[in-house]
């Protein structure tokens, strides 16, 4: 594979991410392969999927694990975080990490369950199917359908490594996308905006056809795409280019369509869609602002200028807001996570197999049962991908369920799964009969990740030599592990006791904090680098001091909220804020009012010695060595001198001339 070479005065990062490395461009790049924190458990050392336990013996199933450990609850314990936490972390998820099921020749799905039986040896013979065995077979099946992960041989160490689909960085991928034509196929060309449906919301996908994550229930939904804008009144999502692409997306009336969004995963669930929204939104507004103040910038500065502002938006409520309650304050501090930003070239911002398959996935566990909507409570299992919820009444369902996720609380992080997840989703046949925990536990198995009591040990935790010296919760996993060296990460994990003022346990906590430690120290392009920002230090602080509440307030019709949005309100720390406060100038906007001028890259004055004998000159422009352009320069004005100003972004260079 071959890589462009990367310019060092590069103003903003590119979009597939190649270049935020100067020395290993494809560091955290589309497309670059997962991480280990530690070494891989495969069967065979190198591509098989963890099979045998620690005597010898086969692992009990995914399926027995999640049927007879797991509980499915109507009314769980809830924690004093919002859901708009745990829906944040799903949102971030699908910022930074996707992995993809392999295909046939034909670009088709495999079935994996035949009428004749399991055969659960398939990916022990290097085999694309992997299935779950279920022996109380779930709904009508007693066999789950799992297609391992695409991934790549490594030329040197021939282990397989599962390949990331996108950026690694916190760099707002699902709203722009990961590549080039995603990010074009989202903007709107004009202003710098991006593209957006009626109402203000999120575009149509660009492809009528594209049904995929989307389910239509009428011949008027459509499905949502993230990471285009396109303009209309009262924009939403856009919708997908192909309105008849409802691949899992369910539409209720003739008006719905499937959104479309820079991450395909955006119609999931409705309080998914919306934090889609919001940042669609305000994208459209600080470009409006930018443009406004800065009449001459054409779309492609007012874009990446924009950006550049989101993406930093983002990464500071990502460690300022979520990240201390989900770890704890304890842990923010031993992964440096509070630590004064300094970029550092030898991390390697890539996402850890174990931080994908396992420890961020601790958020399927505290997503709760009902969700407020409106003057409804209404079963997860019903807004399943289900744009409806969000296009109703004029896009007014935008509104109900950003007000809906600051009423509603998250689940406690543990054992306890709510019956939409654990049941109802998954007794179709496209599924197969398959639960999300008993997934969550074959994608494990299927990346090799080692036992639970290894990662502990790597985090610097004691080894449990027992079932009872865990939490109870842990004690709970004799009833289907032989030894305790087979427990699995994501079970494990899951049994802890949650760490002082966090929700999940010292191990997912150790694994977290790792992973969002290199994404920042390993970005050079964090909101916090000067030199690679372009930040002033005035809008650094306006950054750091803007809430995620206030950019709510900006793109929600909300009258009050928390003044922390991840919080529940209470009347000492977290009290309850007017959206109307400061409405004339926001204090987003500083972000924008502190906004220097645009700069070129690269400015350079020449003049001629003397004039020459010729009625033009012809000057050629050279960028990387290779000629781009050129402007012929007549006698007349030979004798005076000129500046030449470049302009480089995305490793694309133009150039003005001033005589």
């Amino acid at each position: 594979m071959t890589f462009r070479s990367c310019n060092a005065a590069m103003r903003y990062r590119t979009i597939d991410g190649t270049c935020n490395n100067l020395h290993k461009p494809r560091d955290g790049s589309f497309k670059d392969t997962l991480l280990r924190l530690v070494p891989n458990a495969y069967e065979d050392g190198k591509s098989l999927p963890r099979f045998n336990g620690f005597d010898g013996y086969l692992l009990p199933s995914a399926g027995e694990i999640s049927q007879k450990v797991l509980t499915n609850v109507s009314e769980p314990a809830l924690t004093s975080l919002t859901n708009l936490h745990q829906v944040f972390g799903q949102f971030l998820a699908h910022d930074i990490v996707l992995t993809k099921t392999m295909k046939t020749s034909s670009g088709g799905n495999y079935k994996c369950c035949k009428d004749t039986g399991i055969d659960e040896t398939l990916g022990l013979r290097g085999e694309p199917c992997y299935p779950i065995k279920w022996p109380n077979p779930v709904g009508d099946h007693g066999c789950g359908n799992f297609v391992r992960t695409v991934g790549e041989i490594d030329c040197k160490s021939h282990i397989r490594e599962p390949i990331n689909f996108l950026t690694a960085f916190v760099d707002g991928s699902g709203v722009y996308g990961s590549t080039k034509d995603e990010s074009h196929s989202l903007r709107s060309f004009v202003g710098g905006k991006l593209t957006k449906s009626a109402h203000d919301l999120l575009p149509a996908r660009g492809n009528p056809h594209d049904k995929s994550n989307c389910i239509l229930f009428t011949e008027n939904d459509f499905c949502f795409d993230a990471g285009k804008l396109t303009i209309s009144a009262h924009a939403l999502l856009p919708a997908r280019s192909n309105p008849d692409d409802k691949s899992n997306c369910i539409l209720f009336t003739d008006n719905d369509f499937c959104f479309d969004a820079g991450d395909k995963r955006v119609n999931e669930v409705s309080g998914l869609t919306a934090l889609h929204i919001v940042f669609m939104r305000y994208h459209n507004l600080i470009a409006q602002q930018l443009s406004t103040m800065n009449p001459s910038l054409d779309d492609e500065i007012l874009f990446q200028e924009t950006r550049r502002i989101i993406v930093a938006i983002i990464q500071k409520i990502t460690y300022h807001e979520y990240l201390p309650l989900l770890i704890g304050p304890a842990a923010m501090s031993q992964y440096g996570l509070t630590e004064p930003y300094s970029y550092n070239p030898n991390i390697s911002p890539g996402i850890f197999s174990s931080f994908s398959a396992a420890a961020f996935r601790y958020g399927h566990s505290s997503v709760p049962n009902k969700w407020t909507n409106g003057n409804s409570r209404l079963p997860l299992g019903v807004m399943f991908q289900r744009p409806y919820y969000i296009q109703i009444a004029n896009g007014t369902g935008y509104d109900h369920t950003m007000k809906g996720m600051l009423i509603d609380s998250s689940q406690e992080v543990d054992l306890e799964f709510n019956k939409a997840f654990q049941v109802d989703l998954f007794n179709t046949d496209a599924f197969a009969g398959n639960t999300l925990a008993a997934i969550n536990i074959q994608r494990g198995r299927d990346f090799g990740l080692p036992s639970y009591n290894t990662f502990r040990e790597a985090c610097g935790l004691p080894r449990l030599n027992s079932f009872d010296n865990g939490s109870a919760q842990f004690n709970r996993l004799q009833m289907v592990y032989s030894h305790v060296d087979d427990v699995d990460l994501y079970i494990g994990g899951l049994s802890e006791d949650p760490v002082t003022d966090g929700i999940v346990g010292p191990t997912f906590a150790c694994i977290i904090g790792q992973q969002f430690n290199n994404l920042k120290f390993g970005d050079r392009f964090w909101f916090e680098n000067a030199q690679s920002s372009g930040f002033s230090q005035g809008q650094m602080n306006a950054i750091r001091n803007l809430t995620f509440s206030r950019v709510i307030c900006d793109t929600a019709k909300i009258e009050r909220i928390p003044t922390f949005a991840f919080l529940h309100e209470n009347n000492s720390t977290n009290i309850l804020v007017e959206c109307s406060d400061n409405t004339e100038t926001p204090p987003s906007m500083n972000i924008i009012r502190k906004l220097e001028p645009q700069k070129e890259d690269e400015t350079m004055s020449y003049k001629f010695l003397r004039a020459t004998d010729f009625e033009y000159v012809k000057l050629y422009f050279l960028y990387h060595q290779c000629y781009y352009s050129s402007v012929d320069v007549h006698k007349s004005q030979q004798n005076k001198g000129f500046i030449i100003h470049f302009l480089i972004i995305e490793d694309e260079a133009t150039s003005k001339v001033y005589i």
